[in-house]
This record gives structure tokens, C-alpha cells and sequence, in this order.
């Protein structure tokens, strides 16, 4: 997996205010998210389409989507989006996804 560097940022931060709001809480965001990319790298077309090869998995227990695109036999990660903001913020991010093959 090959990781946008403000999704890394925002799966950190998310993480850390998890923590904060309750102990442990953080550290099970982490599990639900990696579980998630568990699932992607298994099956990566099995989730929604959002846009051109754009796909989002839905994470379960918090209010959170992946948002990549697989792309060879690679899967890059746009975004660890919260589903309860600005659910297009992270559109500026698509000039830095690589050249699709061919």
C-alpha cells in the first residue's frame, strides 16, 4: 500500500483524538482501519466506486472511509476520510495519484 501523506496525517490524527476522548479508544480506530486495509488488499474492486477508478471502503464502528484507487498491483490510499465533514475536501489530492498503466 502506498499512502497519500495527508491521509497518513489524518489517520494519525484521528487516532490520537480517539485516544484522548477515552483510553483504548485510539488503539481500536487503528485495528478498524488497518482491518480495512486488510479487506482492500484482499479484494480491492469489491468496494463503491466514487470517481474514475476511486474506490471507498466504509469502515465499521466509526464515521470513517477509505478512499483509493488500485492501480497495478498496487493499492494507494487518498484519504482517510471522516464521512461526517466536507466529503469533497479531499479532491485536491488527485493530480498526485500515479498515471493509471498503459
Amino acid at each position: 500500500m502506498i499512502f497519500h501523506p495527508e491521509a497518513l496525517e489524518e489517520f494519525n490524527e484521528a487516532a490520537i483524538y480517539y485516544e484522548e476522548q477515552s483510553a483504548g479508544l485510539g488503539f481500536r480506530f487503528v485495528d478498524a482501519i488497518e482491518s480495512g486495509f486488510r479487506q482492500i488488499e484482499r479484494s480491492p474492486i469489491t468496494w463503491r466506486c466514487i470517481r474514475g477508478n476511486l474506490r471507498r471502503f466504509l469502515v465499521k464502528t466509526f464515521p470513517f472511509g477509505i478512499v483509493y484507487a488500485p492501480i497495478e498491483d498496487e493499492i494507494f490510499v487518498l484519504a482517510i476520510m471522516h464521512l461526517k465533514r466536507e466529503p469533497d475536501y479531499w479532491l485536491g489530492r488527485l493530480g498526485d495519484l500515479p498515471p493509471p498503466p498503459g
